[in-house]
């Protein structure tokens, strides 16, 4: 099975980000890559945000992509935000390469990413808009500016 999840993995490198000029491998945008004993393979993977405009598109992509594979029965793969992507996830090299994130930086957004939450009914972040800390019937609870939803 080893063969095949780099064959796989060869094929995930293939994909690039529409954004960013990085495969979705390198880029830490898959999570797992689970193969089963009749070749059927589920893959997790993430965004850079969860408001992507071409999550779909690019999870399409993905899929396409492990099914081309000539071993690969099926290929399902499902999106997931947790947890959140971050840069830390970039391959070493690549970070290097492309002159992103030193590891000072690196530091400074594990940091900040401790303390940040996501909306998970519209995508935002705390930190690009802010929530709003309210009781209600006796508990705290934070409320999405943007969609008024329980942030939490």
């Amino acid at each position: 099975m080893n063969d095949l999840k780099d064959k796989i993995i060869e094929a995930l490198k293939e994909v690039y980000d529409p954004e960013i000029p990085v495969n979705v491998y390198d880029l830490g945008l898959i999570y797992d890559i689970d193969i089963k004993e009749d070749n059927t393979v589920f893959v997790s993977m993430t965004l850079t945000s969860p408001m992507c405009p071409t999550a779909e598109y690019l999870r399409q992509l993905v899929e396409d992509s492990v099914n081309e594979v000539e071993e690969v029965s099926n290929a399902v793969v499902e999106l997931t935000f947790e947890p959140l992507w971050t840069p830390d996830r970039v391959d070493k090299n690549v970070r290097e390469e492309l002159g992103l994130f030193d590891d000072e930086e690196l530091d400074v957004a594990k940091q900040e990413e401790k303390y940040r939450k996501v909306c998970f009914s519209c995508g935002r972040r705390d930190s690009e808009l802010p929530i709003v800390n309210v009781s209600y019937k006796g508990e705290d609870v934070n409320i999405c500016i943007k969609c008024l939803k329980n942030f939490d």
